[in-house]
């Protein structure tokens, strides 16, 4: 399906949406309130467009949202044969990320066992908890939004990575089409910040799940040469499911686990020098929807 007519079929599953734009150049899709003719408040300027009002979409776009009965405060999901109406909150409406996980490192639980297990889900508005590592007994914070992965218009996936309190990686996904582990791979990288990671960049792990053995997960690793020639952009040191600690960066001292490691100055580093990577104290993770 097009990127306008997924933008036009997310609308239909929407009360408070009359009409879209469609950006070609960039696949932005804005959402307006209202149809020409109609107060014009709510109607987005923006140039080279497509512009679609919902009075022309075919009924059957909608899929099995046809004639829902959701609020005007929510978005209808279809869910197989029926529905199910999700809340309408302000940074979705607006197409802003919305935070769905936070890791904070040395808390004794599993980064990715947290992000995998439903049961350990909250249904908390996490970017309106301060300082969340602190204020949350320092435990990983995940929302229920990742589990209704498959049935969210996500358009982007973003993980961020900070530092006493300062941003110091962002890094960007495709989100269209995936599952809530596949999004973070090499083939779905958008952008990043760091200088030397593009989609044709020599790697040879990019997944979640990493080198489960070492308990090496959200791993972006560049070559794997013995300790002291382990390359890469970024690994959590997880608790999970390690059966050795192999190298030095795999057992920090006075570290506890789990710990987030990136290449320092933006570039890839040497896990196993000290000098050349970095300790995050937070991970976010992020969705942005179309």
């Amino acid at each position: 399906m097009p990127m306008w007519s997924l933008c036009a079929q997310f609308c239909s599953r929407v009360k408070m949406c009359k009409s879209i734009n469609f950006i070609g150049s960039n696949k932005t899709c804005q959402i307006n309130y209202a149809e020409p003719g109609e107060y014009y408040g709510e109607l987005v300027e923006s140039l080279g467009n497509s512009f679609a009002a919902t009075s022309t979409f075919p009924k059957e776009l909608a899929g099995t949202c046809q004639g829902h009965d959701c609020k005007l405060n929510e978005v209808c999901m279809p869910n197989g044969t029926t529905y199910y109406c999700f809340p309408w909150t302000q940074p979705f409406a607006k197409r802003n990320f919305t935070q769905i996980f936070v890791a904070c490192p040395g808390n004794q639980q599993s980064i990715l066992t947290t992000w995998k297990n439903p049961s350990t889900g909250m249904n908390y508005d996490i970017e309106n908890i301060k300082n969340p590592c602190t204020n949350m007994n320092n435990q990983h914070i995940r929302s229920t939004m990742i589990d209704k992965w498959g049935v969210l218009p996500i358009d982007q996936v973003k993980v961020e990575l900070f530092k006493n309190g300062e941003l110091t990686v962002q890094i960007y996904f495709d989100g269209h089409g995936s599952t809530n582990s596949d999004w973070f791979s090499k083939d779905r990288l958008r952008s990043n910040s760091f200088n030397d990671l593009t989609q044709s960049s020599i790697t040879n792990l990019f997944s979640m799940d990493g080198h489960p053995n070492y308990g090496r997960h959200l791993f972006i690793s560049k070559r794997s040469g013995g300790c002291n020639a382990d390359y890469g952009w970024l690994v959590v040191i997880d608790i999970s499911d390690a059966t050795s600690r192999y190298c030095n960066f795999d057992r920090l001292p006075g570290k506890a686990y789990p710990y987030i490691l990136y290449g320092a100055d933006h570039h890839v580093a040497r896990f196993n020098y000290d000098y050349e990577v970095d300790l995050a104290d937070k991970m976010i993770i992020s969705i942005s929807m179309v």
